[in-house]
């Protein structure tokens, strides 16, 4: 209970105890302190209740996050023994990452809010679509000081306060990587200075390499039948764009390529 409350409850009575005492009236001093030492001895009662309450609740807050980190130890022992003597690289870093022959692999270090984000991750290449780079490193300058005394009685005292400037780089880069699993598009966030780890786990699944990929070829034009290139030949003789004999050698050249 707050202050003010058991000042209320277990004050009021003591002061009017305390006026009629030195009034002379005792019988009333009496009853006003009476009141008052049952006041507090609710207040403490009550005062003791909420406090063991509050250590009881933090007891088993404290008894479920170490049961919590017993098990989430016991699962990441499980998971580094399952781990491959060929598997290449292994990374501990904020979390336990290789990579098989099939798959992209992870599983947290430390222990994280929920029971549901400690499970082994295990993500088939295939699924993989790419990892990008996000974000950007900014550089915010600042400054104070600067400012000069005036008075309008006096006017300019010439005292200006020193300027003092503050660099902060902010760096908010990070990897990002793109993932199918169960059906359901994923992503996953790494630190930045994971990209050349990632280069060597996943080679060509960089966003360049992949929209490169995935570009059209250019358009090449089907090659014309043979009959609309003899017609083609047949108008330009006619129209005496080439001569009867190149006309003969085209023919014979098209005819021939038709009879492989």
């Amino acid at each position: 209970m707050s202050f003010l409350i058991l000042f209320n409850l277990f004050g009021w009575p003591l002061v009017l105890g305390l006026f009629a005492l030195i009034g002379g009236n005792l019988p009333k001093a009496l009853i006003c302190f009476s009141i008052s030492a049952v006041v507090f001895f609710i207040g403490y009662r009550i005062y003791q209740k909420e406090e063991s309450e509050e250590r009881r609740q933090k007891e088993e807050e404290f008894e479920e996050h170490w049961l919590l980190k017993c098990k989430f130890n016991s699962v990441r022992e499980s998971v580094e023994n399952q781990i491959p003597e060929n598997a290449e690289p292994v990374r501990k870093g904020e979390y336990l990452m290789w990579c098989t022959d099939q798959s992209l692999c992870w599983f947290p270090i430390e222990l994280s809010v929920g029971e549901e984000n400690f499970k082994l991750v295990q993500i088939p290449k295939d699924q993989i679509y790419f990892y990008v780079e996000s974000g950007d490193v900014n550089t915010i300058i600042n400054g104070t000081g600067g400012n000069s005394s005036y008075s309008f009685l006096t006017g300019f005292h010439g005292k200006i306060d020193p300027i003092n400037v503050s660099t902060t780089i902010q760096d908010t880069r990070c990897i990002q990587l793109y993932y199918k699993e169960n059906g359901a598009d994923n992503r996953f966030d790494l630190a930045f200075e994971d990209l050349n780890y990632l280069r060597r786990l996943l080679p060509g699944k960089d966003y360049e390499t992949v929209a490169r990929s995935q570009t059209p070829a250019p358009h090449t034009p089907p090659e014309k039948a043979t009959s609309d290139k003899l017609k083609e030949l047949s108008d330009m003789l006619a129209n005496e764009l080439i001569t009867q004999q190149e006309y003969d050698e085209a023919r014979r050249s098209l005819v021939a390529k038709l009879m492989q």
